[in-house]
């Protein structure tokens, strides 16, 4: 595209996270907007999956361009995580104006041997950089308690992800994710026997799980990072990345086992916020199923990616105490 700047920044990045040519990034962006519509495409520094640009539009917007990893760098979690996002964009358009618009979108390799999509931008900044007091943490939670119920609105057919929501149950949809994440943990040289252990407790525990019998819309991965918010404030602006969606148990949604670690306080607030959770007699041993299989998640994250274990407190990645919480 005559005349786009293309600016990269280099920082360290996952194995699958590899670059993409300058004239793919030009041929998308003119795909998405015509010629010249385009000004710059600048990497950014933030993500740890998908290679996303910032693209300055000639008429003074902005917008995304994002490119998933190639499909061999993919782990069986993970799989299609675009495509997935993708078929849960019109559920998760609830939320109105919190979420981005697609642009374009291109699953069929014909520029690279890569799924990608162009979004519009929504304003705010990552919760996760704003310094809040007691009372503006308080409100935060209540307002992510107030987005989790109106996602959780939405119901569906059937139990999975939500680019294939095929289960009549839920505790197979369950034990298809943990299957699936528990192959990647092997791969990344997760401990076998505690990745074995957290695969077996899901089948223990299926008749907790079969309780739930209607899907509810999930984000899957809701929580500070993907969460913006006007600057200085609490306010809620946007949701991002809801390529972890998938239909199931309200109470399986990432927000609510980060909640529980995050104190007695912050749950207040956000059930506040949720309103009533209908809470019945399986709900403790649910829970306590999902926070295995997000601890498994995180444990995964943070081996695949390098990082070092001994700089991250045990809550967020030790599987032990939730094997032992299910006695398994």
């Amino acid at each position: 595209m005559p005349g786009l700047q293309i600016r990269r920044t280099e920082r360290p990045a996952p194995g699958f996270q590899r670059d993409v040519p300058d004239d793919v990034v030009a041929a998308a962006c003119e795909e998405a907007f015509g010629a010249g519509a385009v000004r710059a495409a600048t990497a950014t520094t933030t993500g740890t999956y998908n290679v996303t640009f910032r693209l300055d539009l000639a008429d003074g917007g902005e917008a995304y361009l994002r490119f998933a990893p190639e499909e061999s760098s993919q782990g069986a979690a993970d799989r299609h995580a675009m495509r997935n996002e993708h078929a849960a964009t019109p559920f998760v358009a609830v939320l109105g104006p919190l979420v981005a618009r697609t642009v374009a979108v291109d699953f069929t390799h014909r520029l690279v041997a890569r799924d990608w999509v162009v979004h519009t931008a929504v304003p705010g900044v990552p919760a996760s950089d704003v310094l809040l007091d007691d009372a503006g943490r308080d409100a935060f939670h209540r307002n992510l308690g107030a987005v989790c119920a109106t996602l959780h609105t939405v119901r569906g057919d059937g139990f999975g992800r939500a680019l294939a929501p095929v289960h009549p149950r839920w505790s197979d949809a369950v034990a298809e994710d943990v299957a699936a994440l528990a192959a990647d943990a092997r791969s990344a040289g997760v401990d076998p026997t505690l990745v074995a252990r957290t695969e077996a407790a899901v089948p223990k525990h299926a008749d907790a799980l079969d309780v739930v019998r209607v899907p509810a819309l999930l984000h899957g991965d809701l929580w500070r990072p993907n969460v913006l918010l006007a600057p200085g404030t609490a306010r809620i602006t946007g949701v991002l990345d809801h390529d972890a969606a998938r239909w199931g148990d309200p109470r399986a949604e990432w927000a609510w086992s980060r909640i529980r670690i995050a104190g007695a306080a912050a749950e207040a607030a956000f059930r506040a916020g949720y309103g009533d959770t209908a809470d019945d007699d399986a709900a403790s041993v649910r829970d306590a199923v999902y926070d295995l299989r997000h601890t498994l998640a995180i444990r995964l994250d943070i081996d695949r990616r390098g990082l070092d274990r001994s700089q991250i407190p045990p809550e967020h990645w030790a599987l032990e105490p939730r094997l032992a919480a299910l006695g398994c």
